[in-house]
């Protein structure tokens, strides 16, 4: 094990952290004139510098040699250490006790978005936007960030972002990886700004907009507001936000490749810009209607949001519960789009919805979003391959002899990949109940459903409440906090990344 490579790596993330302590502390103190944070944000950059410029020292005399070993280590402690030192903001700051700043901090990373602020408009704008930074760093950026800094070595690089992201590595066109890995930042910051501007002119405040933006396109859920989106009763709000979780939870590989051929066209055709610009709109968004039918991930991410939004307003419309159908569609389309990627957002109290809803927002929260998306969960392409795994092992029951091979996009999935599958899928019911069980008996206040979604909330970093616990989670011991920290940090990095670092034959020198 390289333990100055593992050192090094982590030093760059860590002045990642400094350089976000920077931004919102420059905002907190020079736009919002908050003079009197101007010492704690101070101390939370030179903390932050401190341990990177100790890492580094660390690691400055060892070429960075990084192998698969040593991938593995960066990302569980990388997100670990994000994790902690993105504690400082609460500690010195909002003054809250440093278990409470880890589950805070925790939720902000992962992009799980469970808050123990019952009030978050109170604690000022500073941690209000770090919340949100810290959302947006936690999505794909961290995973892009990663590969900016292995750029040296192709292969770690592609190894790093492949277990942060979730993302297939041949989905990539041949050629550079960095560059490529860049284009889905790219993508990522056109989704950012274009999620601002719409809803800057949806009639949000300036920092309202930045920081939904920053929670919106991560799929991280933080609000400014304890109301989350019910508290701007817009329906425009919504609309937007739906067009932007849904784009978000889409496979940034594929939004890569449209974009990319969409640039490229309207500097091909300069002549009459405003005419082809609107053409290119058009053809861009054929294209994407193409890649939904091409691509199985993508017909089946986009059929379970239209089925599933239409059996929840179905179900809503039936229960009489909103006088106006619109209304009725808006937030059950909404609140189903929000579970499936993990965003988390709510538009109002749905405690007093069927038990039936509850259980469909509850599954697609384990679902997830596509491969190679910010969103949370298993991951629909990793779901679709175990279930025709299964129903191909039923076929063999009274077709014991006919081969069937399961295949996924147009390609056959080799024996390897689908154990992999299996054990990853076996892996999350496993360590679900085993969270269950610890969960539910440090917290014994919790009721057994109120113990379940709290627990899916976290593993699926959703954050959503889909059924409201007894008690806030505020109120859980300080064990619990750690331990639901644990269970974000797992549920973010599926799983590998951190239970490896507890296996001593994992540090053994060969």
């Amino acid at each position: 094990m390289n333990f100055q490579a593992i050192f090094r790596i982590l030093s760059f993330i860590i002045l990642t952290l400094a350089f976000a302590f920077t931004v919102c502390g420059t905002v907190d103190i020079f736009i919002f004139d908050n003079k009197t944070n101007r010492e704690p944000w101070l101390h939370c950059i030179e903390i932050a510098l401190f341990i990177a410029a100790l890492f580094f020292l660390f690691s400055i005399r060892r070429k960075l040699e990084i192998f698969r070993r040593e991938v593995l280590a960066i990302v569980g402690l990388g997100w670990i250490a994000l994790s902690v030192v993105g504690t400082l903001p609460y500690l010195l700051i909002a003054h809250i006790p440093f278990f409470d700043a880890l589950f805070e901090s925790t939720s902000g990373i992962t992009t799980t978005g469970m808050t123990l602020f019952s009030t978050p408009e109170n604690l000022g704008p500073g941690i209000l936007l770090w919340r949100a930074l810290s959302q947006w760093i936690g999505g794909l950026g961290i995973a892009v960030f990663f590969v900016i800094m292995t750029a040296s070595m192709e292969m770690a690089a592609k190894q790093v972002f492949s277990n942060e992201s979730s993302c297939n590595i041949a989905d990539f066109d041949s050629g550079k990886f960095k560059n490529n890995a860049l284009s889905l930042f790219r993508v990522y910051f056109l989704l950012t700004l274009g999620c601002f501007l719409v809803l800057l002119a949806m009639g949000m405040s300036p920092f309202d907009a930045v920081c939904h933006t920053l929670t919106t396109v991560s799929t991280g859920g933080f609000s400014t507001h304890h109301e989350s989106i019910a508290h701007f009763h817009s329906p425009k709000i919504m609309v937007a936000i739906i067009f932007f979780m849904t784009l978000s939870g889409t496979n940034f590989v594929i939004l890569s490749d449209l974009i990319h051929r969409f640039f490229k066209k309207i500097r091909e055709n300069d002549k009459n810009f405003i005419h082809y610009f609107f053409a290119s709109i058009i053809d861009l968004i054929c294209k994407f209607y193409k890649k939904i039918l091409e691509n199985e991930e993508m017909r089946i991410y986009y059929a379970l949001l239209l089925l599933n939004g239409l059996f929840v307003v179905l179900l809503l419309h039936c229960e009489g519960n909103y006088t106006s159908f619109f209304e009725t569609c808006l937030e059950g389309f909404f609140h189903t789009i929000s579970a499936i990627t993990s965003c988390g957002f709510t538009a109002c109290d749905f405690s007093h919805w069927l038990p039936s809803i509850h259980i469909i927002l509850l599954i697609l929260m384990v679902c997830g979003g596509c491969v190679g998306s910010t969103a949370g969960g298993i991951k629909i392409a990793r779901i679709a391959i175990a279930v025709k795994a299964v129903f191909n092992g039923l076929i063999g029951i009274f077709r014991p002899r006919m081969i069937r091979n399961v295949s996924f996009n147009g390609k056959n999935i080799e024996l390897t990949e689908k154990e992999n599958v299996f054990n990853l899928c076996i892996l999350y019911c496993f360590l679900f109940l085993l969270f269950l069980f610890i969960f539910t008996l440090m917290e014994r206040r919790l009721d057994f459903l109120s113990a379940v979604s709290t627990v899916t909330a976290l593993f699926s970093n959703s954050g959503m409440p889909i059924l409201q616990a007894p008690i806030h989670p505020v109120e859980f011991s300080a064990t619990a906090k750690v331990v639901a920290s644990l269970i974000m940090i797992l549920g973010r990095v599926e799983f590998y990344s951190i239970l490896l670092l507890f296996v001593p034959a994992f540090w053994q020198r060969y």
